[in-house]
């Protein structure tokens, strides 16, 4: 995975909302994946599994590999569920 010290955004605040602005789309995927990443550790520490909702569309795929390139997650204890919004 992309070192995230690389990832070039812009961040500011609207009222109470921090917002980041990426040039590139995959510093978006892979920055989003990191914070998940991180999400998802800490939630394990701390609870036998978690569940998560999965975004589906060709512009959640380098998120997700991103993701999947992150490491240090047991998949195993980790429930998805499949959003389509397709239907």
């Amino acid at each position: 995975m992309g070192n995230i010290e690389e990832i070039k955004f812009q961040s500011f605040q609207v009222d109470a909302l921090s917002v980041r602005s990426y040039l590139l789309f995959t510093d978006m995927a892979i920055d989003a994946a990191s914070w998940a990443g991180k999400y998802l550790q800490d939630c394990l520490k701390y609870q036998d599994n978690a569940r998560v909702i999965l975004a589906t569309g060709t512009t959640q795929i380098k998120f997700l590999e991103a993701l999947i390139k992150f490491g240090g997650i047991d998949w195993s204890r980790i429930v998805f569920f499949h959003l389509d919004d397709l239907s």
